[in-house]
């Protein structure tokens, strides 16, 4: 008895055969998309002697790696200059204050900026304390009270506060929050604000970092007392 492929892929292989149409979800159109690019290239390649193909084969399929190296190299030049473009467009605008622990600062309250009311409600939120700046640029701060924010900040969000008079804060600002290095480090590690902009991304050694403390013959002071 002659065993068809039908018969011999499923209960052998253990291969489930379906019929590939244009309507049907589980189309391979992924995978037969690329051939058609490679196809065309082969063709091109053998001035249309199909007997060549075999020899044009290999060759084809390693300037398809090339190109594609070249692509993504092009895309991340591409993106480093609409950056480098963005910072020189918005140089009054973009700053990168670089606050150390212990600075007080003030939370842009972006979450109002689209309501209709949003005059009515505050711009900013805080004074908060920074416990620590991430790889990424964000921040984690706590309240007056030492209560951390679970959620990261981005850098954007993130003005100096001008204290009126001196605020004494402790040394020891794990002791304030009262977290442990433990709970400290998942809050680090967790995910990146939503709300960063792209023009954070790669921007180390573009922007001219200006300084989070104001000297005290300058201004009121925005950090603690050592």
């Amino acid at each position: 008895m002659a065993h068809t492929c039908s018969d011999v892929l499923p209960h052998q292989l253990g291969i489930k055969g379906i019929q590939i149409s244009g309507y049907n979800s589980q189309a391979n159109g992924k995978i037969e998309r690329p051939h058609w690019d490679v196809r065309q290239a082969l063709y091109k390649a053998c001035d249309g002697d199909v007997k060549k193909t075999y020899w044009e084969r290999p060759k084809a399929l390693a300037l398809h790696t090339l190109e594609v190296d070249r692509i993504i190299e092009s895309i991340e030049k591409k993106k480093i200059k609409d950056t480098l473009r963005y910072l020189d467009t918005h140089k009054a605008k973009v700053r990168n204050w670089n606050f150390k622990p212990g600075s007080l600062v003030l939370v842009r309250n972006t979450a109002i900026e689209k309501s209709l009311n949003r005059k009515l409600k505050p711009r900013f939120l805080g004074p908060c304390i920074v416990v620590r700046r991430t790889i990424g640029g964000s921040y984690v701060l706590a309240e007056m009270d030492g209560s951390v924010l679970q959620n990261k900040i981005a850098a954007f969000r993130v003005y100096p506060y001008h204290a009126r008079r001196k605020i004494k804060l402790p040394d020891n600002l794990t002791g304030l929050t009262g977290l442990s290095e433990g709970e400290l480090e998942e809050i680090i590690n967790g995910p990146e604000p939503d709300d960063t902009p792209p023009v954070e991304l790669r921007t180390e050694g573009t922007i001219e970092e200006l300084p989070a403390e104001i000297p005290e013959d300058e201004g009121w002071s925005s950090t603690s007392e050592e």
